[in-house]
C-alpha cells in the first residue's frame, strides 16, 4: 500500500527473476483474498511503516492461519505487523511519530531489506537463480526485438 508498494514492486521483479512466482495487489481486498488461500509453501512479505495498516495485518493474520510464512516489514517494533509476522524485520524511520511513511530513511530500508531477502535466496539457490535470470534476461532481449522494435545492444 502506498509508497512502500514501491518496495514491494521491486520484491517482484527481483523474485520473479529468480524464478519464484510473486504476485502483488494494490487493491487491499484482494490483499485479504489472496492472503486466505495462501499454503504452507506460501511466503508473504507484509510492509507497513506504522506496522497498523488494517490490510497487511488482516492478510498477516491471515496468512498464520493457513500455515504460510510471514515476513514483515516495518519501523515499529511493538506493532502489530511485527507480532503476527514469522520473520519481522524492521528499519529505521526518523520522522517521528504521526509521520510515518514519510521518511527517507524508512523508504531506503525497505529497499534494502528487499534486497537482502532477495540475495539471500539467490545466494542459497545459486545454480537455479542464475539460470532464471539468464532466462529472463534473454525473454526480455526477444520482447525488445519485437517486429518494428530497433535493435538492442547489449
Amino acid at each position: 500500500m502506498g509508497s512502500s508498494s514501491i518496495a514491494a514492486e521491486e520484491g517482484v521483479m527481483r523474485f520473479t527473476r529468480a524464478g519464484k512466482k510473486c504476485l502483488l495487489y494494490r487493491d487491499q481486498s484482494v490483499q485479504v483474498m489472496l492472503a486466505t488461500i495462501l499454503t504452507p509453501r506460501d511466503v508473504l512479505i507484509g510492509i507497513s511503516d506504522s506496522g497498523k495498516s488494517t490490510a497487511i495485518v488482516d492478510a498477516m493474520r491471515l496468512a498464520g492461519q493457513t500455515g504460510a510464512t510471514s515476513i514483515g516489514i516495518t519501523s515499529v517494533q511493538d506493532s502489530p505487523l511485527a507480532e503476527l509476522s514469522d520473520v519481522p524485520l524492521f528499519t529505521s524511520n526518523v520522522a517521528g511519530e504521526g509521520l510515518y511513511g514519510e521518511s527517507v530513511t524508512s523508504k531506503w530500508g525497505w529497499l534494502l531489506l528487499i534486497d537482502i531477502l532477495y540475495a539471500s535466496y539467490a545466494a542459497r539457490h545459486f545454480d537455479d537463480t542464475l539460470q532464471h535470470l539468464k532466462e529472463t534476461y534473454e525473454a526480455g532481449i526477444r520482447h525488445s526485438r519485437s517486429p518494428g522494435s530497433p535493435p538492442v545492444e547489449s
